[in-house]
């Protein structure tokens, strides 16, 4: 009896810990562009103007965005380049990624643990578009957003695993397959 009681408490906590996958809703301004692989991606990230971007939590949070996408990147599409720079002067070979970020707040995964739907809801919005350097066409202009609800509890997503989501949906604009780790 005592060892179905500790194996259903560590199940339980197991479900607790992880919780569920942020979903993401897309916004397309124009159809998804599949964009050549291969090349050179300048990343360019910034904040909406009513975004606290001194914040400690968002600083680490797009510390976060920028790994997640590298590492998405590299996984997805090998051989092809991200660069967070501005592209250099003259510059006609790859792609321009400008991110971003309409709506933020965060919430942590201890903070959801501890705090259910008290610890508020995670945001994350980003307005993406791609653009061409070689002719300045515009390539892909779409939007990404996922927030928790009120009704997912300690199950509802944190900003971490927006992130995640969020990255792995701009990827896919770019032509990667990226195994989907939302829930619906």
């Amino acid at each position: 009896m005592q060892n179905k009681l500790t194996g259903l408490l560590v199940t339980l906590a197991a479900i607790l810990a992880t919780g569920c996958a942020a979903v993401v809703q897309p916004s397309y301004q124009q159809p998804p562009t599949v964009v050549n692989p291969g090349k050179v991606v300048y990343v360019s990230l910034s904040a909406a103007p009513d975004i606290k971007t001194d914040d400690e939590d968002y600083s680490n949070s797009m510390t976060e965005f920028k790994s997640e996408l590298t590492q998405k990147f590299s996984e997805s599409l090998p051989g092809t380049n991200l660069a967070f720079s501005p592209p250099p002067a003259g510059s006609n070979l790859g792609e321009q990624l400008n991110i971003t970020v309409t709506d933020f707040n965060y919430v942590s995964g201890a903070g959801r643990f501890w705090g259910g739907i008290f610890a508020g809801h995670a945001k994350l919005q980003v307005h993406v578009v791609i653009t061409d350097l070689k002719d300045g066409k515009q390539l892909d202009d779409a939007s990404f957003g996922t927030s928790s609800s009120n009704g997912e509890g300690v199950f509802g997503a944190t900003t971490s695993r927006q992130l995640d989501s969020v990255s792995s949906a701009i990827v896919r604009l770019f032509g990667g397959q990226v195994p989907s780790t939302s829930t619906q």
